[in-house]
């Protein structure tokens, strides 16, 4: 690179591992091969089961002259996803923030890639971009390539519109998100009471109070999904995804009381809808049910549609 200014950024990456020793040395490697070099290396564990702490740590042994500086940062009990990324914030010194599950793998141009954009546009403290899927099925790995001009919260918009669009769902992926860290200070850290996710609130919370993420068109992560994955393909087979009561307590903590009275009822009745069916889920729901479920989402699913229509030309 030749912007001197951009080499002198630290960018601080977090693996998050919870019994990944079976992909954690790829993702590890994929941070060593990185273009950009000036990396401090967070390894933060949730209180893994299999010898994921043992296998970090001899790789660190080996490769820790290639980073700025590096860390293992491990706790005596399990505490979910979002309070072991804010162990691995609260230690970092990077002027941007970089966290990476330990089973995916950057683009050896990921950090060149966001801190050139970054410095293309000054004002953007949340860039996201697109990845590639490396699904797991049986022994082969299908890589699925991103669309080429896909429909997502670009820089264009503003932040409300935004908040609007994430009400619906996550939209922004987790693995392809760059931050600056003085962001995360300001918003207050990622929200440790809701141990399963940690991605959609932020979302939800930065937009509703101003800021708004930035699109960088490129593939920046392999993002694995397997048998093993917190949110895995198996969700697929349920009526309603297990995923739902998670979902639940976002909507009411961060949207039920950020939107007006019409919305709030579309939601509210989306919801009561969802927890109704979720009984279902414990036997082999017929297509009778299916059809039910999928004729009284229906206005929910129509005001979906238009929003985006409306939103995300």
């Amino acid at each position: 690179m030749k912007n001197i200014k951009e080499d002198t950024l630290l960018v601080s990456i977090i693996v998050i591992t919870y019994n990944s020793a079976d992909y954690v040395l790829e993702t590890l490697e994929s941070i060593k091969n990185q273009t950009y070099k000036n990396i401090e290396l967070i390894i933060t564990d949730d209180k893994s089961k299999d010898n994921t702490i043992e296998i970090c740590n001899k790789w660190l042994d080996e490769n820790r002259k290639e980073f700025t500086s590096s860390k293992i940062i491990v706790t005596a009990n399990n505490s979910g996803i979002p309070a072991n990324c804010n162990r691995g914030i609260h230690a970092a010194k990077g002027d941007w923030i970089k966290i990476i599950a330990g089973d995916d793998i950057l683009l050896p141009d990921a950090i060149e890639n966001y801190i050139r954009f970054a410095g293309q546009n000054e004002e953007c403290e949340i860039i996201h971009s697109k990845v590639v899927r490396m699904v797991h099925r049986g022994s082969e790995i299908e890589k699925i390539n991103a669309e080429r001009y896909p429909k997502t919260l670009h820089q264009n918009m503003f932040p409300k519109t935004q908040f609007k669009l994430l009400r619906f769902s996550t939209m922004v992926l987790a693995p392809t998100v760059f931050m600056k860290k003085d962001l995360l200070e300001r918003l207050d850290y990622l929200d440790e009471s809701i141990k399963l996710c940690e991605d959609w609130p932020f979302w939800l919370k930065l937009t509703y109070h101003g800021s708004k993420f930035y699109f960088l068109n490129k593939e920046m992560v392999l993002y694995r999904i397997h048998e093993k994955s917190v949110y895995s393909s198996n969700e697929n087979k349920f009526l309603i995804a297990p995923f739902h009561s998670v979902e639940k307590s976002i909507y009411e903590k961060y949207i039920r009381e950020n939107v007006n009275f019409f919305d709030k009822l579309i939601f509210d009745y989306y919801y009561a809808l969802r927890d109704y069916f979720f009984r279902f889920n414990d036997s082999s729901f017929n297509s009778l049910i299916k059809f039910f479920y999928d004729f009284l989402s229906l206005p929910y699913r129509v005001y979906r549609k238009l929003t985006f229509l409306v939103y995300n030309k």
